[in-house]
C-alpha cells in the first residue's frame, strides 16, 4: 500500500474489530516507514487535520511536531483538540509539556482545556502549580479540566479538595474523582 493509502486506512472511522487492527497494523506500517512517510503525514495534519492522524503525528515523537500539535489545541473541532492534547501528552520530547503548559495558559479557554487534559494525560507532577492557577480562571470549562487533572495528579490536598467540594460547578467532578470527605 502507498502512504496515502496507509493514511486512509488510519482515518477509517469503522469502529469494530477488524477495522481497528486495520488501523494499527496501517500506523505502524507508516511509523517503521518514518523517512518516507512522516512528511505526508504532516502535510495530511496541516491540510485537513483528524483525530486519528493528529495522534499519529504524535506517535513519530519528533520535535519539531510540537508546534503543529500545540497549535491543533485551540482547533474549531473538539475531537481535532482532544487528539492534539493525547499526541502532546504521549509525545517523549520535554517541548510537548512546555507548549501544555503554555497552552494551559492561554487566552483560549478551549486551548487551555485541552492543554489540562494532556497534562494529566503526562502524568507528570510539575504541572500542579501551573493547574492550581488555571482552577483561578473565570471559564468554568476551564477550571473543571484543570480541577479534573489535579486531582487525577494528586495536586491537591484535603482542604483544597474540600473547598472544591463546596464549588457548584465542580462538586459533581470531585465527587466523582476524590475520596469521600470525612
Amino acid at each position: 500500500m502507498s502512504t496515502d493509502d496507509l493514511i486512509r486506512v488510519v482515518n477509517d472511522p469503522i469502529g469494530d474489530e477488524p477495522h481497528v487492527r486495520a488501523r494499527e497494523r496501517a500506523a505502524q506500517e507508516l511509523l517503521e516507514s518514518a523517512d518516507v512517510s512522516h512528511p505526508r503525514v504532516r502535510a495530511a495534519v496541516e491540510r485537513a487535520p483528524t483525530p486519528a492522524v493528529v495522534e499519529l503525528l504524535g506517535r513519530f515523537g519528533r520535535g519539531e511536531d510540537v508546534p503543529v500539535l500545540a497549535a491543533l489545541l485551540a482547533a474549531e473541532l473538539l475531537t481535532v483538540r482532544q487528539a492534539a492534547a493525547r499526541a502532546l501528552a504521549g509525545h517523549p520530547a520535554r517541548e510537548a509539556f512546555d507548549a501544555l503548559l503554555t497552552a494551559l495558559g492561554s487566552t483560549s479557554s478551549d486551548a487551555a482545556a485541552a492543554a489540562a487534559d494532556g497534562l494529566l494525560g503526562r502524568g507528570d507532577p510539575g504541572a500542579c502549580a501551573p493547574l492550581l492557577a488555571a482552577m483561578a480562571r473565570p471559564e468554568p470549562r476551564v477550571r473543571y479540566h484543570a480541577a479534573q487533572a489535579a486531582l487525577g495528579l494528586g495536586c491537591l490536598d484535603h482542604d483544597a479538595v474540600e473547598a472544591l467540594r463546596r464549588d457548584p460547578d465542580l462538586r459533581a467532578l470531585v465527587e466523582r474523582q476524590a475520596p469521600p470527605s470525612g
